[in-house]
């Protein structure tokens, strides 16, 4: 039980990122918007699946209704990837005032794919009754922001625990321009404590996750950025410790064409459970990534201390920039042959790792080859500096032939 809990918990995760994007599209007139974006659920729900709407009661300024997730019938999208979530429904409230609302959303039944004993159906039924789950969300058309918050959660659960604090999501938004929005997502702590009888000394804590995007505007191009960051996992479970200290990622998708990217924030937004069935879908994400000046950017992924499954690794950081040589020809290749962007492709990259980490690896023999690249050291890491273009490897300024 206490594991269905746990999957239970990331599910709801995945449901407050989602409530969050919708807010990004949240128009102007926020109570007719609104409902219209609703009615338009009930309206196709038959034909698409997702989350389908039940006992709707509209009433003056407020309305209720349930959201049950079935599968989708889209075949352009793996059923079986979502149908652990078969059955999982919230109750929604919703109230309105001239140019806001507020949202209240709580979980009232887990997936039908999760078999229960009778003492753990009695959890789940008081977990429902007491509505420990719950996301409460506001909207503001006044100035073009949201926020919201998952109820702080500290239940004792079979002689386990589970305690969340300060799991939030806000941003901004413009309906006049979609590329003026930004949003971000916290979670100050979430401790997992399993029945200590059965499972002693074992745990999972994981401390200030952040998770932030934004969109930035360089003359008639667009710049995507987005930040992640753990400060610290730690655990221990089946006798094996998993520690890690301050994990970053930071990414920017530079240089976008912003026609073509709000053409396909159109296209997705008119479309949001076919989109990928559209004929229109390809030719526009092969126009944008063909673009001059496009490239795709990890300008930071690092970890100062990294420990995983008992294994020492050390720290370790790469950054990297991948790109399409610029030729007016490449889309229309593409077009015919998506591989022909291969011939295209350049790369740039930083590699530093500790060595302990390079230790590690080697302890795999998937990472053989690792070995065998020209090394540079600086300080205590070990550098490996990648060049990639016209289908010439650089490794530490030394090329690298292909094999014969």
């Amino acid at each position: 039980m206490f594991k269905k809990v746990m999957i239970a918990s990331s599910v709801l995760s995945m449901v407050s990122v989602l409530a969050l994007a919708d807010a990004t599209v949240t128009p102007i007139d926020v109570k007719a918007d609104t409902i219209k974006f609703i009615d338009n659920m009930v309206a196709n729900q038959d034909k698409v699946g997702g989350w389908v709407v039940s006992d709707r009661v509209k009433k003056d300024d407020q309305e209720r209704f349930r959201v049950t997730f079935t599968p989708l019938k889209n075949q352009a999208m793996k059923q079986k990837d979502m149908e652990d979530m078969e059955g999982l429904a919230f109750d929604n409230k919703i109230a309105y005032n001239k140019d806001s609302l507020k949202s209240t959303s709580t979980l009232s039944a887990i997936p039908t794919d999760v078999h229960l004993r009778k003492g753990e159906k009695k959890i789940v039924d008081d977990i429902i009754k007491d509505k420990v789950v719950e996301i409460t969300t506001n909207y503001s058309a006044k100035d073009y922001k949201f926020d919201g918050r998952l109820k702080d959660i500290n239940e004792t659960i079979e002689g386990g625990t589970i305690v969340t604090k300060d799991i939030e999501f806000k941003g901004s938004y413009n309906p006049n321009d979609i590329l003026a929005q930004d949003s971000s997502f916290f979670v100050k702590s979430i401790d997992l404590t399993p029945p200590q009888d059965k499972l002693k000394g074992e745990f999972v804590s994981i401390k200030d996750i952040k998770i932030s995007s934004n969109s930035q505007l360089d003359g008639a191009k667009l710049n995507l950025k987005t930040h992640i960051s753990v400060a610290s996992v730690d655990a221990k479970v089946m006798n094996q410790v998993t520690d890690v200290k301050n994990l970053t990622l930071d990414t920017t998708i530079a240089n976008l064409d912003i026609k073509s990217y709000k053409e396909l924030i159109v296209l997705i937004q008119d479309n949001p459970t076919n989109y990928i069935d559209d004929p229109k879908l390809f030719p526009l994400l092969t126009g944008l990534l063909t673009a001059e000046g496009i490239s795709i950017n990890i300008d930071n992924l690092s970890v100062d201390k990294l420990i995983v499954k008992n294994q020492d690794m050390g720290k370790g950081k790469i950054t990297a920039k991948v790109s399409l040589k610029n030729d007016p020809n490449l889309a229309k290749m593409i077009a015919m042959n998506p591989l022909m962007a291969l011939s295209a492709l350049q790369v740039e990259a930083n590699i530093e790792l500790s060595q302990e980490m390079f230790n590690t690896l080697m302890k795999d023999k998937r990472a053989f080859i690792l070995g065998m690249l020209p090394q540079k050291k600086v300080g205590d890491m070990i550098v490996y500096k990648i060049d990639f273009k016209d289908g010439k490897l650089l490794i530490n300024g030394k090329e690298l032939a292909p094999p014969q």
